[in-house]
């Protein structure tokens, strides 16, 4: 499971507006529903700038790949925020198939996105679900 939220929103809706904010999530909603198609995996928003990603049968490795691809894909849709572009954390947590803990995986990939954004802005953060 990847838990993703974009970076400073409210900051960025102060600064250019409610519309260019919805907008905003819009165009990063798209990218994180569309890029890249996701095997039997879904896509969710979770709160107004959070969302979750399910990634059946990935292993840790292969979601922080799908996470950087996901990163350079909205780095490429170029929504400026002052100098710098509208970026997004990204927290990680993955169980074995045989896992009965899965109750847990949302709760530990948030936050693995909570340290994520605690230590600044465009990171992924994997958190093991026995920590």
């Amino acid at each position: 499971v990847m838990a993703i939220a974009l970076d400073n929103l409210s900051g960025y809706e102060k600064a250019q507006g409610a519309g260019a904010a919805m907008a905003a999530l819009k165009a990063v909603a798209k990218t994180l529903s569309d890029y890249p198609k996701w095997p039997r995996g879904m896509t969710f928003r979770l709160t107004r700038d959070r969302f979750v990603i399910v990634l059946p049968e990935k292993s840790r490795d292969q979601a922080i790949e799908i996470a950087e691809l996901l990163r350079m894909e909205v780095h490429k849709l170029q929504i400026r925020y002052e100098k710098d572009l509208l970026t997004l954390s990204y927290g990680i947590c993955s169980i074995p198939a045989a896992s009965s803990a899965t109750e847990r995986l949302i709760a530990k990939a948030v936050e693995a996105l909570e340290t994520a954004q605690k230590q600044g802005t465009d990171k992924i953060r994997y958190a093991d679900l026995s920590s």
